[in-house]
């Protein structure tokens, strides 16, 4: 017999008769899906579309001016608000706020990382961070408070009070947002742990001079603290760049802390901030309300802490010590470059009072100090700890290289060489300890293995200690150094008495550039080994990154296209590993322009002339057309 094709029992397979009574047995449910909810489509305001989302659903705003008077609450909704045109279009203005003590643009509570905001311009928010009925209130753009950790994508966050004032344990992602020109500081954190990713923290400035200003930092970090910063440039704050005190620990990767009024990082009180592959460069600390170089450090200021820096460049700040201000404290150093500083008074480089720092692997170039100790000046029981570092270039009335008083400096296969003023100097209340180290004069200086012949560095720099250069930094013009004409080659050459000279049991295992040591019968003094270049491989000319035949600022380009906005690979990976760590990231483009720009560093060899990668690593370089 024929099927009848209108019997639906008879189209229905064997096996789907028990399911279907299953089903039936369960009655009927809802099916829920995700759902869009259009701004002013279905509903006329963002608040309005977020009271009526459930979790899971997306809230699109169109584009145009959305002014309110309330803060924008998510509710703990796990839901997305996103704008359709981005930013620049679509912008939420708190505009006669109902209570002006909490003007929030928006306020967290109680969110995760699946609340989403993305794509907002937030502005006029404002309010005084208070408690009212145990509710925090106040902030500006952004306030997150109990624990409250939304995510913050693509948002323009300016024209507030804070921009962003993180609070009581709470731990927002903060992804590709501008915060800038907010008129109490960046981003603001009590014992809170953001996440802030490839963000632009700049111009955020407070009318109060003075000491005040510090509350206005471009990202200000207290009560233990623990942000991440990665990738992020943070520029023109009036209050300083990053601000770390009691007990904060934010970790800094991959960052640019730049042209700050106040310093660049501050590390107060036991904060002890990571950083690692940062450059902190064109900051000033200038004397309270004025524009003059005073006080403390204009790079790095610690007092009371034990920050660590790897990788790190600091470079061309200005104050009354220039890279590095230390107080009681006991920072550590590793393959960094200290260059470029100027010191209204002492320690151009380092400053040092009752303080133990550690550096390995470190470079002190071309600092200058109108006292004393160009390189590095220490004091008060201060016992610093140099390791295979190179101090040259330095220049200062008395102790162009390293300056002691009442301390007890270390030195271990080091070289300090080159320094205007003499090189190493040392009072009869000081006990220093040298040993394996080339220090220039006219004798050696006590202590085993010491020489005081010329190391012959490969090119030494060229540098110009009254050369400055004028920039505006909140307003104000200000003076940085502009000391370096060319950065040389401190690099040994073939021959050099420094070579396989030094302590094996005192270096560590690699160079600055990252080469083994030791690459031949002994460890060399200073910061670099000298090592045969590879018998073998591609010839490329590091830094020409695009390769067009020149080295400029459209290479730095060409690698941060490639990183970030999904450009073509360089043709020649390994010349764009400026610093030559085997891998592509953006620490390649900031060693690039801080050598073009701030006097940093030269790329890695092969760097004069074409030649071989000395250190084998897995990247390519299909061609590099200077090299044939």
């Amino acid at each position: 017999m024929a099927r009848d094709p209108t019997r639906a029992e008879e189209l229905r397979p064997a096996w789907a008769a028990p399911l279907l009574g299953l089903a039936v047995s369960l009655g009927p449910w809802p099916l829920c899906l995700p759902a869009t909810l259009k701004v002013p489509g279905d509903h006329a305001s963002i608040q309005e579309a977020i009271d009526a989302a459930e979790d899971g659903d997306t809230v699109i705003v169109a584009p145009g001016e959305y002014r309110i008077s309330e803060p924008i609450l998510f509710r703990a909704k796990r839901i997305a608000v996103t704008s359709e045109a981005g930013p620049e279009e679509t912008v939420i203005r708190m505009s006669d706020p109902r209570d002006p003590a909490w003007a929030n643009v928006l306020a967290f509570y109680a969110e995760e990382h699946d609340s989403v905001l993305d794509g907002f311009t937030l502005t006029g928010g404002a309010g005084s961070w208070s408690r009212w009925g145990g509710v925090p209130r106040g902030g500006g753009g952004v306030l997150c408070s109990d624990g409250a950790s939304p995510t913050l994508s693509r948002l323009i966050i300016a024209g507030n009070s804070d921009g962003v004032l993180c609070l009581e344990v709470s731990s927002p992602v903060i992804r590709g947002c501008t915060i800038a020109r907010n008129r109490a500081g960046g981003i603001t954190c009590f014992a809170a742990a953001p996440l802030i990713e490839d963000c632009v923290i700049a111009d955020n400035s407070n009318v109060v001079d003075g000491t005040a200003e510090l509350l206005s930092s471009g990202i200000y970090c207290q009560e233990g603290s623990s942000p991440t910063i990665a990738r992020c440039v943070v520029s023109g704050n009036a209050g300083g760049g990053i601000f770390c005190v009691i007990d904060s620990s934010p970790a800094i990767s991959d960052c640019v802390i730049t042209r700050n009024r106040l310093g660049g990082l501050w590390c107060l009180l036991s904060a002890s901030p990571v950083v690692i592959r940062s450059t902190i460069s064109g900051n000033i600390m200038p004397r309270t309300g004025g524009t003059e170089p005073d006080g403390w450090g204009g790079g790095v200021v610690c007092v009371e802490s034990s920050p660590s820096f790897s990788e790190c460049e600091i470079l061309g700040n200005v104050g009354g010590a220039g890279g590095v201000y230390c107080d009681g404290s006991s920072p550590t150093f590793s393959a960094c470059a200290i260059a470029g500083n100027a010191a209204a008074a002492s320690g151009g480089g380092l400053y040092l009072f009752r303080s133990s720092p550690s550096l390995v692997n470190c470079l002190l170039l071309a600092n200058s100090a109108r006292e004393t100790g160009g390189g590095l000046h220490c004091e008060k029981a201060s016992s610093p700890s140099l390791v295979n570092c190179t101090v040259a270039g330095n220049a200062a009335p008395r102790g162009a290289g390293v300056h002691s008083l009442a301390s007890s400096p270390r030195l271990a296969n080091c070289v300090v060489w080159g320094n205007v003023a003499g090189a190493f100097e040392a009072d009869a209340g000081s006990g220093p300890e040298v040993r394996h180290s080339c220090i220039e004069g006219p004798e050696v200086v006590p202590g085993d293995g010491n020489i005081s012949a010329d190391p012959l560095f490969i090119s030494p720099g060229r540098f110009d200690f009254a050369r400055t250069v004028a920039v505006a930094i909140d307003g104000r013009a200000h003076v940085l150094p502009n000391f370096v004409l060319e950065a040389g080659d401190y690099r040994l050459a073939a021959g050099s008495p420094a070579q396989d000279s030094g302590s094996a049991s005192e270096s560590p295992p690699l160079d600055l550039d990252g080469r083994e040591r030791p690459c031949g019968p002994g460890v060399d003094m200073g910061a670099y080994e000298s090592c045969e270049e590879a018998p073998g491989g591609p010839r490329f000319l590091r830094g020409e990154a695009n390769g067009d035949g020149s080295r400029n600022i459209a290479d730095a380009v060409s690698i941060l296209g490639h990183l970030f906005q999904g450009a073509e690979a360089p043709p020649c990976m390994k010349a764009a590993d400026v610093d030559d760590s085997g891998r592509l990231d953006i620490g390649d483009a900031v060693r690039l322009l801080a050598y073009l720009f701030l006097g940093g560093p030269r790329p890695a060899e092969p760097f004069g002339a074409c030649g071989t990668d000395p250190i084998a690593d897995e990247l390519g370089c299909e061609r590099s057309p200077p090299c044939g």
